[in-house]
């Protein structure tokens, strides 16, 4: 953590801000709790992230990372194939595995094609699962919209473990902020930002993947209400400007409220 160091040495009051379970991994594991006791002040994204910083630093404000736009999705095109779609992090593939055996059966019995956005090409390229029809495209900023509005189902699969915790939902946030209906695991945040039944679903197992799935992709009534649903949801609760305000209240020193994002 140089840049970090390097930054407290310039300045004498610093504020840090991070999403994600960084003291799972072990070259953050050892220096977070020498560097986060030097922060006037840290920034998390969840619950989770906010018990493990207070052992260190009892300065912590909650604010969610929340999507940029908010979008209707584009009215429903006449394609055939129905899409299923998953953007992030090439680190983050291997969560798709989940999917592998409940897509490999909803394909035999309807027209879809799981949509694998990254920002890997070389993983990207080579990523698989094994004669699953899947579309990869390169992530792009200038596309990154027109990408979410070409969804009819968002997926979200994650692990039940520290890394899984930790994560903030953005993914889920950003599927929802476009009227795209989503399915995540139910894990951390994800439990609370997709209301199960109201603007998605949370799926535990593979038998409930696929239950849900095609529960999705045979009610196109369904996947309007939950688009609609979540996109209100975000408009309320992770607005950007919002959090924008949050920043510069923190930074002014004003009250920020209760911070019940996740309500």
């Amino acid at each position: 953590m140089l840049l970090e160091r390097l930054v407290l040495w310039l300045h004498p009051c610093v504020y840090y801000d991070y999403d994600d379970s960084l003291f799972a991994f072990p070259r953050y594991a050892k220096e977070l709790p020498k560097i986060l006791p030097r922060f006037c002040r840290v920034v998390v994204g969840n619950d989770y992230i906010a018990e493990y910083t207070r052992k260190f630093n009892a300065n912590i404000t909650l604010i969610p990372t929340c999507p940029d736009q908010i979008e209707k999705r584009n009215a429903a095109s006449t394609k055939k194939r129905l899409v299923i779609g998953w953007v992030g992090n090439p680190a983050n593939l291997g969560y798709l595995r989940t999917l592998k055996r409940p897509i490999e059966r909803l394909s035999e019995r309807h027209d879809i094609e799981l949509l694998v956005i990254s920002a890997g090409p070389y993983q990207l390229q080579w990523f698989d699962l094994e004669g699953l029809p899947i579309r990869r495209r390169q992530w792009a900023m200038h596309r990154e919209l027109e990408d979410l509005q070409e969804m009819d189902i968002g997926v979200m699969p994650v692990d039940e473990d520290e890394v899984g915790w930790g994560k903030c939902g953005f993914k889920a946030l950003q599927y929802m902020a476009v009227g795209v209906p989503t399915i995540a695991s139910p894990v951390g945040v994800n439990a609370a930002i997709v209301k199960h039944g109201e603007c998605g679903f949370l799926a535990s197992n593979e038998r409930e993947w696929e239950q849900y799935l095609e529960e999705l992709v045979v009610n196109a009534n369904l996947r309007s209400n939950f688009g609609e649903a979540g996109r209100r949801k975000v408009a309320q609760s992770f607005d950007q400007d919002a959090q924008v305000s949050c920043w510069i209240a923190l930074i002014r020193g004003l009250p920020l409220g209760d911070g019940s994002y996740y309500e």
